[in-house]
């Protein structure tokens, strides 16, 4: 077994091959899904804000309403629809990555080691996936 806490994610997309890929940390689940998708995650204050857009009136209106809510507030999902939260209401960094990472496929699974040892799903792309996650932990001996 590995001495190292590491995630195995196993994408399986509705029509092309299932892939499966180890991420060390959550920071290699993050940078995946920030740096290859148009999603994003980060922190707006007012300053921030008047620094990106200038004038408050030219703030997209769901982060105004979050501005007036909260003084800091983060913006995530995907390029084209981005949500505005207060900062205490907001989902983490590691949850929007696994959304980001999961959008749009058939089935995506965040298994620990010991989790993709016994990994047996069924449905879609099931066999697939199986054989992905059973090739990646051969490579992890």
């Amino acid at each position: 077994m590995n001495d190292k806490t590491i995630t195995i994610v196993v994408e399986i997309p509705h029509q092309s091959k299932v892939t499966a890929w180890v991420a060390e940390s959550d920071a290699d689940i993050i940078k995946e899904a920030f740096t290859n998708r148009n999603w994003d995650y980060r922190e707006w204050d007012r300053d921030s804000a008047i620094s990106c857009w200038g004038d408050v009136e030219d703030f997209p209106q769901a982060l105004q309403d979050a501005l007036s809510k909260s003084e800091l507030v983060i913006e995530y999902g995907h390029d084209d629809d981005p949500s505005f939260t207060p900062q205490h209401s907001a989902p983490s960094e590691i949850e929007v990555a696994k959304l980001a990472i999961s959008d749009d496929l058939s089935g995506c699974y965040f298994l620990t080691e010991e989790e993709a040892r016994a990994f047996d799903i069924q449905g879609h792309g099931s066999v697939q996936a199986v054989f992905a996650v059973k090739k990646v932990i051969e490579e992890l001996l």
